[in-house]
């Protein structure tokens, strides 16, 4: 189905079977593709040039975007799946005169159709409907019917680049990656490109090009224009950073861009002494390539002296008195040995910001840069990979392999009370992101920060966290470790992170009512902070991720191993006492949770923390609440990965039932359990409690309390 197209400008053999076959090729994807583009671009008005039967158009049209197809096929026409006032029937190798532009052009498909001698006319087409552009084209090789002008990436980069438009990278790079994983057609994989309007003009775009192309080097003006657009869009706050600088080619992209942007610095890292491989490759000795001299008189005769600040060192020298100043892009281009380049990428890509831009050159003619930049992807440090010629670019993962490693951005301004929000994750697929955005669009609370646990996520659900606006969100902060130990370990981690005086655990998936963490702070406020208090949980149906589940059932005993005690999503209920809040999520100050002694990490990674952690706070006097104003939607996974056992459950569940209940209900409880067992397996699993409740027991007279209940005396007393 690959070398299928949707070819706006096809020719009438391309009939209704062929149209059938696009369809089946596209229309999986197309609903999952239009969600990607509304949260992206949130466009008002779009364009589809080459729309065919109109599958993207007709979910744009169900999210009441206005919309346009242009489409030259009269059999694509007949079979469009919206109505011939959103269409126009037009040959696009022919000028489109339209008096209109729109928030968002789409043109997937259609450019190796278009006749060569009119290809720059065709992009001048596109470019004048709309300042930003999603454009696929068949490459060389590519095939396809209808194939007449199949080209390299870069050949329509240039045309884009004449045009006024250059590479945005980071939508690139996210939207290959997130349609790819909805299943879309691969050739979006290959070929799609996102470009925005340059504020630059296009004599300053072309009259770039030509002095980067004045200097000697090897870098292709292809790759140039990426170095270009990616030091224009740096913030000034930032930098730039380049190993390898030569004679200064790429040094004078970065810093033209720079220019032509923000004015972020560039830092030009070369001892100026040569490489050793390239200098092989010449025929000539290190002495007598040294570039020290003609480097500075190239960025002298391109006057960008003031936007450069050379480094006269070797790379790890360079790394070791770096002063900390954050990083937004880092292009390594410096020797070509495999040695060289790990040392260059590992000293230097933890000062690259996560979601910042790390650029290898020479992956495609050189051993080194390629097995370094495949490395780097199978660790995931980088990801989302985006190649032109030989430059693969991708975003840094702030990841660090074997250990923790913290990728928060400075925090806050201070408030009374700051809550530091915490959750483990583990292989949660798109649930995470759901959960993130609900998180961030319902919590008003002024001062928060959110933390990320990542228990070695083998999936690619994180990923999206180290893209904007996610990255640039300074509420947001991701630890991650590369051995799973199990949630019970993340959270306590996060506790060790926190800077807030106030904790509040939650999951990684779920969806929370409005203001929901100013309602929970509140309640705990009502009880001077000596409670554990948290949300309300609803039930989310596995098959329905939204707001609109009223599964509930009630607290009793026989129920409350099962989850929260579950009202409507919408539904207000008077709050109270509760026996425990099960599943994390639950609010305390750092105060309450260091006088009970903090998480246990007795427990497997996947065990009954939350219950014990309640249950001591009881015994010490605290009690549970739980605040229905604030309400939680939880998606339950249908596995365990690590399930508690039965003697895990048993201490905390009789026990706890029986400080609430009482001793009959207690009774009643325990008989049954020990039937359900039989006798020796009953009198087996309370002789395994001994242990723990001896350590109830001297937790408590440690800190000089006194037990509510003779714990042991309890459990061995007869139902």
């Amino acid at each position: 189905m690959d070398k299928i197209v949707a070819a706006g400008v096809a020719p009438e053999h391309f009939d209704a079977a062929y149209h059938d076959a696009v369809e089946c090729a596209t229309v999986p994807s197309a609903e999952s593709i239009v969600d990607t583009i509304v949260r992206e671009f949130d466009p008002r008005s779009v364009v589809d040039l080459g729309c065919g039967t109109g599958v993207y158009l007709e979910h744009l049209l169900r999210r009441g975007v206005d919309v346009l197809g242009v489409e030259k096929s009269t059999v694509a026409i007949a079979k469009c799946r919206v109505g011939r006032d959103h269409l126009v029937a037009h040959d696009l190798n022919r000028p489109f005169a339209h008096d209109r532009r729109y928030d968002l052009a789409l043109c997937f498909e259609v450019g190796q159709s278009i006749d060569p001698q009119r290809a720059g006319a065709f992009i001048d087409t596109v470019c004048s409907l709309s300042g930003t552009v999603l454009f696929s084209a068949a490459q060389t090789g590519q095939g396809g019917a209808g194939h007449i002008n199949e080209q390299p990436w870069e050949y329509w980069l240039a045309l884009f680049w004449e045009s006024g438009y250059e590479l945005d990278l980071i939508h690139t790079s996210q939207l290959r990656h997130e349609w790819a994983e909805a299943g879309a057609p691969s050739w979006f994989g290959n070929n799609l490109a996102v470009l925005t309007r340059s504020p630059c003009s296009t004599d300053v775009l072309s009259g770039a090009m030509q002095l980067v192309d004045s200097v000697e080097g090897w870098l292709t003006l292809a790759e140039a224009r990426i170095l270009f657009a990616a030091a224009r869009q740096t913030p000034r706050a930032s930098s730039i950073v380049e190993i390898g600088s030569w004679k200064g080619r790429s040094t004078a992209a970065l810093a033209l861009g720079s220019l032509a942007g923000e004015g972020a610095p560039v830092y030009a890292v070369d001892h100026h002494h040569g490489a050793r491989d390239i200098g092989e490759y010449l025929g000539t000795t290190l002495s007598e390539i040294r570039s020290w001299n003609e480097f500075q008189a190239n960025l002298q005769a391109l006057r960008i002296t003031d936007a450069v600040k050379p480094i006269l060192k070797d790379s790890l020298a360079a790394e070791a008195s770096w002063d900390g100043r954050p990083i937004d892009v880092l292009w390594i281009d410096g020797g070509h040995e495999y040695e060289i380049v790990k040392s260059d990428f590992e000293a230097w890509r933890g000062h690259v910001r996560c979601g910042g831009i790390i650029a290898i050159h020479d992956t495609t003619g050189f051993e080194g840069p390629r097995r370094v930049a495949e490395e780097a992807l199978k660790e995931r440090l980088l990801l989302r990979p985006v190649r032109i010629d030989s430059l693969t670019y991708g975003m840094a993962s702030g990841a660090e392999s074997g250990r923790s490693r913290s990728s928060s951005l400075p925090p806050m301004l201070g408030c009374r009370e700051r809550i530091s929000i915490m959750f483990p994750t583990h292989d949660e697929g798109s649930r995470l992101r759901s959960t993130i955005d609900s998180l961030l669009r319902n919590t008003h609370y002024p001062d928060y920060e959110v933390l990320i646990l990542d228990d070695a996520s083998e999936d690619d659900s994180c990923d999206f966290l180290f893209l904007p606006p996610y990255s640039r969100d300074k509420r947001l902060r991701y630890v991650r470790v590369d051995q799973a130990e199990g949630h019970l370990k993340r959270r306590v981690e996060g506790v060790t992170l926190a800077t807030g005086e106030v904790f509040q655990f939650i999951d990684a998936h779920h969806c929370f009512s409005p203001d929901w963490l100013s309602n929970v702070y509140d309640c705990l406020r009502r009880h001077d902070g000596n409670a554990i208090v948290g949300p309300a949980v609803s039930v989310l149906d596995p098959v329905v991720w939204g707001p609109t589940s009223v599964v509930t059932y009630g607290w009793s005993c026989d129920t409350a191993l099962q989850g929260a005690y579950h009202i409507g999503l919408h539904e207000v209920r008077k709050g109270g006492r509760v026996p425990w809040l099960s599943g994390h999520q639950m609010m305390m100050t750092r105060r309450l949770y260091d006088d009970i002694g903090g998480i246990c990490q007795l427990f497997p990674g996947h065990g009954t923390d939350d219950l014990d952690l309640c249950l001591r706070a009881f015994l010490l006097g605290h009690d549970c609440y739980i605040e229905p104003t604030a309400i939680i939607g939880h998606y339950y996974k249908s596995y365990f990965v690590r399930p508690p056992t039965w003697d895990q459950l048993m201490v905390n569940y009789l026990v706890t039932v029986y400080l609430n209940l009482g001793p009959e209900r207690f009774a009643e409880l325990k008989a049954r359990q020990a039937g359900q067992y039989g006798y020796e397996g009953g009198c087996q699993a309370f002789e395994t409690m001994r242990p723990e409740i001896e350590r109830f027991r001297s937790w408590i007279v440690s800190r000089q309390k006194r037990p509510t209940v003779d714990l042991l005396a309890l459990l061995e007393g007869k139902p």
